[in-house]
């Protein structure tokens, strides 16, 4: 294919051209003929008439990129360019690539078929699957080529038009994955639970008990009933959601997209999506050798927080995940649900009986998410050691579901989305 390439760049009409060029002055001004000097003469001048035009196109032309700034791993991204021309000049045969730096192919061209006129404007659209994993790219720079009106030169035009694209993590929908299942609590951890209480929003009378306001009292009510009687309101109980993800170095085995860390950030990435539009308050700590907190918030924008920040983080340091994990815990709400995401073979059994002690005296239901990072390569030394030091997995979602926490085993497959889904949508279930 190469040398094919080299073959016919040699022998291209304008290097054929600019051959016979030569010869034909060469050889008409040996010979004394002035056929052939003609010849030569007619076919310099079109040379340089060729590069005289080709030096003047593209100098007017104006392109403008669109397209979402946001996405997930796996979508298809559609990217539009208006082009416009300002200069009275036809141009033909102009081709566009642009550069598409998160999906194959990563050139993008399209050759177009029309001639472009002064005061045109076209739309050119692409489309792209970004396969690339989560983070920050930059789309462009658009190489414009175009060809004189004999085919003989062409010219090429960069336009330095950069637009930025944050890929997240992709966050498959998970259908069957509770994010809060019974809780801890009455009416609390539940699927925003309404019950009995203080809001704007009336659902009837009862009698009047210690310590309720007199401003609740119902005057008209009393006076017909001949017994205090008090107006009672419904109270929107949402729990919050923390999320806990664990970030350090020696939890990270794989390579490329299929790393321990990735199917633990895209797990994140789900269950938040899952709380959220559950309706509840969600926040989230990255531990690795530092914690990254996102504070509680709730609705799309804390989504699009979330989503942000976790297309950014990456494992590095030392960590002992489940210790800093205890240190967040007394400032945890009561009545919540803490989300434990974690490498299997990160936890120690004692530290972890602990930690699950210290929430459910909180009452914040623990529900723990095991990536099976042995099933992926081992990247330091000290992995094989803790590795075979380590509970097997079945072991460990076995132990942690003898002490009271909801288990979700996620394992390497072909396709991380079908293997969180399976992971996530199913509750660990001993085969003991």
């Amino acid at each position: 294919m190469r040398e094919e390439s080299l073959v016919y760049r040699f022998l291209s009409p304008r290097n054929l051209l600019a051959l016979m060029a030569g010869f034909c002055l060469y050889y008409g001004a040996v010979l004394h003929n002035p056929s052939i000097l003609a010849i030569g003469a007619s076919s310099m001048a079109a040379l340089v008439l060729a590069a005289w035009r080709s030096s003047r196109l593209l100098r007017d032309v104006n392109v403008t990129r669109k397209h979402i700034t946001r996405t997930f791993e796996g979508q298809h991204v559609t990217i539009s360019l208006l082009i416009e021309k300002e200069e009275a000049r036809r141009e033909s045969l102009v081709l566009v690539e642009d550069t598409f730096s998160p999906g194959t192919p990563y050139k993008m061209r399209h050759l177009i078929e029309q001639s472009v006129d002064s005061g045109t404007e076209l739309k050119l659209s692409f489309e792209g699957e970004c396969v690339h994993k989560r983070g920050l790219y930059t789309l462009g720079p658009i190489r414009f080529e175009a060809w004189d009106p004999m085919g003989l030169m062409k010219r090429e035009h960069l336009v330095d038009e950069f637009t930025p694209m944050l890929v997240y993590p992709s966050a498959p929908d998970l259908h069957e994955f509770e994010v809060l299942g019974d809780g801890t609590l009455a009416h609390v951890g539940q699927e925003s639970t309404p019950r009995a209480g203080k809001s704007t929003e009336f659902t009837g009378l009862r009698q009047y008990r210690h310590g309720d306001s007199p401003n609740t009292i119902h005057w008209r009510s009393t006076a017909r009933l001949g017994d205090l009687m008090v107006k009672e309101f419904q109270e929107d109980m949402t729990t919050e959601v923390t999320i806990f993800l664990d970030l350090g170095r020696l939890g990270l085995t794989g390579l490329g997209d299929q790393t321990s860390v990735e199917y633990a950030i895209k797990a994140a990435s789900s269950v938040s999506r899952r709380a959220i539009e559950k309706t509840h308050i969600v926040q989230v700590y990255a531990v690795g050798e530092e914690v990254e907190h996102i504070p509680p918030g709730r609705g799309t924008r804390q989504l699009h927080t979330i989503l942000d920040r976790l297309a950014f983080l990456k494992p590095e340091g030392e960590s002992d995940f489940v210790n800093k994990v205890a240190y967040y815990v007394p400032l945890l709400k009561a009545g919540g649900t803490a989300v434990i995401i974690v490498s299997a073979t990160t936890l120690d059994p004692e530290a972890v009986h602990s930690l699950l002690d210290a929430m459910q005296r909180r009452n914040i239901m623990p529900v723990v998410t095991l990536i099976d990072d042995r099933a992926f390569i081992k990247l330091y030394r000290e992995q094989e050691e803790r590795h075979l030091e380590a509970m097997s997995l079945e072991d460990a979602a076995r132990y942690l579901a003898l002490q009271g926490a909801r288990v979700h085993v996620v394992t390497k497959a072909k396709s991380p989305a079908q293997a969180l889904v399976q992971g996530l949508d199913r509750e660990f279930v001993s085969h003991a």
